[in-house]
């Protein structure tokens, strides 16, 4: 019964994320090595055309015109799992994941949102983000709580701050709603999937192009 598999909706530790601007899941940066495997559990480091196809079909990748596009579907499928989580096999032999910290147990891999959200970006949210930063610009100070939210030093990372401003006016993806709680709380529901994030489904993302773009500033 999928009813009963929970999604994580706040990894721990994680600050609510201030108003107006844009952590769902771990980045890639989190991953550990160990425990390898992908999204099929491929351990042979060989991916059929089939898996590739139905991946980059999960992650909204036309096969046919975003071929520039299916490197993402790839690397999800050989990604190795974050740490603390774990695959198993449920009877008719579906997989899914278990986070030995959280004790969450879910169907979907953990890193697949972080990953359709990528493509969101590359197909449309780049755009939408662009449109929505000229229609209402971020403030200093919503730039400034956005830079100590996603773990960015405003005061030295000056490299950083574009990245931040950007995540002030991130878009939600398609099929995700943003509710405001009766503490004044935001939080974010997938239509389709009654998905539930307390933070937005893009902070991943920032994150990670972060992570990035402290590796190029240090090279």
């Amino acid at each position: 019964d999928d009813s009963s598999l929970l999604i994580p909706s706040q990894l721990p530790g994680q600050e609510q994320r201030p108003a107006g601007g844009v952590l769902a899941l771990a980045p890639p940066s989190t991953v550990a090595a160990a425990n390898s495997g992908g999204l099929f559990g491929n351990n042979n480091g060989t991916l059929s055309g089939q898996e590739l196809a139905e991946c980059a079909r999960m992650l909204g990748i036309d096969v046919i015109f975003d071929t520039d596009l299916l490197y993402i579907a790839e690397e999800l499928l050989t990604s190795p799992l974050p740490e603390g989580w774990e695959r198993y096999t449920a009877g008719g032999g579906k997989q899914y994941y278990f986070n030995k910290h959280t004790r969450v147990t879910q169907w979907a891999h953990p890193l697949e949102e972080y990953y359709r959200c990528v493509v969101y970006m590359r197909k449309e949210g780049d755009s939408a983000l662009e449109r929505k930063a000229l229609d209402n610009p971020p403030t200093p100070d919503e730039v400034r709580e956005m830079a100590k939210y996603l773990g960015v030093d405003y005061r030295h990372e000056f490299g950083l701050l574009d990245i931040c401003k950007a995540a002030v006016s991130a878009p939600l993806p398609p099929e995700w709603e943003e509710y405001e709680d009766e503490d004044g709380e935001m939080y974010y529901v997938h239509k389709l999937s009654k998905q539930q994030l307390e933070n937005h489904p893009l902070d991943g993302y920032f994150i990670e192009v972060i992570r990035q773009r402290r590796e190029e500033l240090a090279n």
